[in-house]
């Protein structure tokens, strides 16, 4: 019996991870985590190459790009915190994996196809992007096309993390339903960049917007850019799940708060965890809460 319900979830969770990776990229990432212990390592990987090589003999390369793409990245991420690595070391070693891989592939792909990539880029983004953006008075658009089509790497790389983001999320619900233990405890209140992080959020800020007849700086220093502080945004996210906690704030509110923190405030909310650096906000807190509990 418990073999046949183990079998119907593995089940539903391919299907979940078919629909939700076609629908959003990074959704598919979540049922995958599942698969990785429902089926086991040998059967995942074996079986989500054997998907892979049928997608591609089926006319489908882009869904099995995508497919082995979100494979590796799931499943390097388990192996590598099966020995006993935090989330953090074990999400930059997968994402660093698969974005190289990535983006191997689409230079060996572009020149065997001899498309030339800005061009590329720049008549996809004229054709399918611009035309949604606002536009001013004379009718040009507010937006360079250019500035766009450099910043396309971090956008790779953020999807990646995204994607490990929401695993690490819903990982304990989903392994409950599927009533395997949870091995790995880490939560989102304890995410913590290491103190060296700083200076890549310092040093990207100033290549990002220094004068240079150097191109190449300021297009490295916008993608760093955008990768920091997108890691720096999780540090500010963890700062505010550990204050609610602390206050014991009531979903409704923790929900109110999570939604306006990612949908509103992203650059106050990076601001918050750059700060943690030098404040250490959660130690405060913990101090805090300790000298109210011994004067009472």
């Amino acid at each position: 019996m418990i073999i046949t319900i183990s079998k119907t979830k593995s089940a539903l969770l391919i299907v979940w991870t078919f629909l939700l990776a076609s629908l959003t990229f990074s959704l598919g990432a979540i049922p995958l985590n599942g698969l990785y212990r429902s089926m086991g390592r040998l059967y995942y990987w074996l079986f989500w190459l054997a998907v892979a090589g049928a997608l591609f003999s089926l006319g489908f390369p882009a869904m099995a790009i995508g497919m082995s793409t979100l494979t590796l990245l799931v499943g390097i991420f388990n192996e590598v915190r099966r020995h006993g690595y935090t989330n953090l070391t074990a999400g930059f070693i997968s994402v660093s994996f698969s974005s190289t891989l990535s983006f191997v592939g689409a230079f060996f792909w572009a020149k065997w196809n001899q498309i030339k990539w800005y061009p590329f880029f720049e008549k996809y983004i004229s054709e399918n992007v611009l035309k949604y953006l606002p536009q001013t008075e004379g009718g040009s658009f507010n937006f360079d096309v250019k500035q766009i089509i450099v910043q396309i790497p971090s956008a790779v790389v953020i999807v990646f993390i995204l994607s490990l983001f929401l695993t690490i999320i819903f990982e304990k619900k989903l392994l409950t339903w599927l009533k395997s233990p949870v091995l790995y405890k880490e939560t989102l209140q304890a995410f913590r960049l290491p103190d060296s992080s700083i200076w890549i959020f310092i040093s990207s800020l100033l290549m990002a917007f220094i004068k240079s007849d150097a191109l190449w700086v300021n297009a490295v220093g916008l993608n760093l850019l955008n990768i920091i502080s997108l890691m720096y945004f999780f540090q500010g996210l963890a700062v505010i799940s550990f204050y609610l906690r602390m206050t014991k704030a009531t979903p409704f509110w923790s929900s109110l708060i999570y939604i306006l923190a990612i949908l509103q405030l992203f650059i106050a909310v990076v601001f918050l965890g750059v700060m943690d650096y030098w404040f250490d906000f959660r130690r405060k807190m913990i101090k805090k809460a300790a000298e109210i509990k011994t004067h009472k």
